[in-house]
Order: C-alpha cells, then sequence, then structure tokens
C-alpha cells in the first residue's frame, strides 16, 4: 500500500464520521442504549474481524468505512451514557 492509497483510507474515515454521527444518535434517541450498545458492540467485532482478513485495497476501502460508521456512533453513545451510569454509583461508593 503506498501513501497515497493510505491517504485515500484516511479520508474515508473522516468522510464516514460526518456522514453516520448524526444518524447514529437519532437511533439512539428512538432506541434504548440496552439494545442500541451491544448491537454496535457485535458490529465492531464483526467488522475490526473483516478488517484483518482483508486481501485488496478496495476491501481496505469498504471495511474502513463501515469500520468507522460502527465508531462513529459508538464513541458518541458511550461519551453519553456511560455517565449517567458510572457517576451514579461512584457518588454513593464515596459516601
Amino acid at each position: 500500500m503506498t501513501g497515497n492509497q493510505y491517504l485515500t483510507g484516511l479520508t474515508l474515515y473522516f468522510i464516514g464520521y460526518v456522514l453516520f454521527e448524526i444518524p447514529c444518535n437519532i437511533i439512539l434517541k428512538r432506541t434504548t442504549p440496552k439494545f442500541w450498545l451491544p448491537t454496535l458492540t457485535i458490529a465492531w467485532g464483526v467488522v475490526a474481524t473483516l478488517m484483518g482478513v482483508t486481501q485488496n485495497l478496495a476491501g481496505f476501502f469498504a471495511v474502513r468505512f463501515l469500520y468507522v460508521s460502527d465508531y462513529a456512533s459508538t464513541f458518541r453513545n458511550l461519551s453519553d451514557v456511560l455517565p449517567a451510569l458510572v457517576l451514579p454509583n461512584l457518588v454513593f461508593s464515596l459516601v
């Protein structure tokens, strides 16, 4: 893989992040984190496995785009949900 090919994959990463962040947040608002976060975790594992078995450049680009679609929603949703789950327990354990 040349430098320009890797930069193309990196560009796909940022384009996918911008495209998928808002729709995934809308899905989270319509469903519950109890359903959505495990689904994202399973999808992330499948896509990460596919990234490991990719053989050509087109496959790398496709898997990289799928990977960021899952990453954009997982990171944002975890940053919203985890403080609400962890902080109440932390406050009670300190008292």
